[in-house]
């Protein structure tokens, strides 16, 4: 499959089951992830794979998901940034969604309020400066179907031409209707 077909195609699966991944498939999956942008080469991210009693023993409703990947930012140093990180894990864990279906496996990023709870983080060995970003559920979907097929791909937006002037474009939400509308930037 194409990575623009790829992107096009993932969606999020609520309802997961065993088998999860493998300890060689979660090795590949983090590996992908961390190939994510990363302005400083601080690889930021730390992830925390819990399955089995370290999941059920973990301070979160996992509901049916076999494995989660708890996905933090740890911050390093003064040179880049914190919410510059931060984007960068986001970025690793939209990798991760990617590739997990492209193994067809079903994921969802999730938070919630454990996200946000310090001694959630603790327990994910993040460090006091360090914060969670998703908690992505991983395993088989429930329904049979892959992420990429379990419902129809959204919308395509419709490209406006770009402006003669050289003036940047813009992608905003349109209408209301789930598309994307395209104007311009003007200093």
């Amino acid at each position: 499959m194409d990575v623009r077909d790829a992107i096009r195609a993932r969606r999020s699966v609520k309802k997961l089951q065993a088998p999860a991944p493998s300890a060689s498939q979660v090795a590949e999956l983090l590996e992908l992830a961390a190939t994510a942008p990363d302005h400083g080469g601080l690889s930021p991210w730390r992830f925390t794979v819990l399955e089995g009693p370290a999941l059920e023993a973990f301070p979160l409703d996992a509901g049916s998901s076999p494995m989660v990947v708890v996905v933090g930012v740890e911050p390093q140093g003064d040179k880049i940034r914190a919410d510059e990180q931060t984007a960068a894990v986001a970025a690793a864990t939209q990798l991760l969604l990617l590739a997990a279906d492209s193994m067809g496996y079903g994921a969802m990023w999730r938070t919630g309020s454990a996200a946000y709870d310090p001694a959630v983080a603790r327990a994910a060995g993040l460090s006091p400066s360090g914060r969670i970003v998703a908690f992505v559920h991983l395993g088989t979907p429930a329904d049979g179907t892959s992420g990429s097929s379990a419902r129809p791909s959204a919308p395509t937006p419709s490209a406006a031409p770009a402006p003669a002037d050289g003036a940047a474009a813009a992608v905003t939400p349109a209408a209301g209707d789930g598309s994307l509308g395209i104007g311009s930037l003007r200093s």
